[in-house]
């Protein structure tokens, strides 16, 4: 117990979670090497800028903390703006030019407050290591789940296809709208209503 006071694993165990939580949440979709060479990439930016934040301040708890504030805000960014956009007291968040600034004032306000409060670091290191390591054993049992119960797809057998039996080109058109959101991504996200181009497919 006195480790899990002292010794910071909880930057080992977000980067671990932060592994595992997309391999559940992408399952089927990622192979075992890019979350391997992914996590081994952010571990060793994290360990690179705690290395620095100690350096200058010559205090590994502080350093520890401050990494894993900072760290939480990077890897989880995305899911913390889907949230402010689905959330409407928080709505007024969502626009970069007030989110960015607003999320530097709050990295300000906590490096104060944890020069202000050193008698926490031990409670603070205790409970950030038992809470990843939760959160790690319960992504881990999903992933495992996942696993057992996951069907691969049947790959569609290929169809031979003879141009040379093509002597005029049909009146037939496929039309690939690659990434291309939907009438309603478009209204309710953007304020665009794509109605001229579904009344020129009418009328086609």
């Amino acid at each position: 117990m006195n480790g899990l006071k002292k010794i910071p694993f909880f930057l080992f165990l977000l980067v671990l979670f932060f592994c595992l939580h997309g391999s559940v949440e992408n399952y089927g979709y990622l192979f075992i090497d890019e979350v391997v060479k992914t996590g081994a990439v952010i571990l060793l930016c994290i360990a690179v800028f705690l290395g620095f934040i100690w350096l200058l301040t010559k205090n590994i708890r502080f350093a520890s903390l401050l990494t894993f504030f900072v760290s939480l805000w990077y890897l989880f960014f995305g899911a913390i703006h889907d949230l402010i956009k689905t959330t409407p007291f928080l709505y007024f968040l969502q626009p970069y030019a007030v989110l960015l600034p607003v999320l530097l004032v709050v990295n300000l306000l906590f490096i104060r407050w944890l020069k202000r409060n050193k008698q926490l670091y031990p409670k603070m290191v205790l409970y950030l290591n038992l809470l990843f390591i939760i959160f790690c054993i319960s992504d881990g049992i999903l992933l495992v789940n996942k696993h057992v119960k996951y069907k691969e797809e049947p790959v569609a057998a290929s169809v031979i296809f003879d141009q040379a039996k093509v002597k005029t080109k049909p009146n037939v058109y496929f039309l690939l709208f690659d990434e291309y959101a939907g009438y309603k991504s478009l209204r309710d996200s953007f304020g665009f209503k794509n109605d001229s181009l579904y009344n020129f497919m009418q009328e086609q």
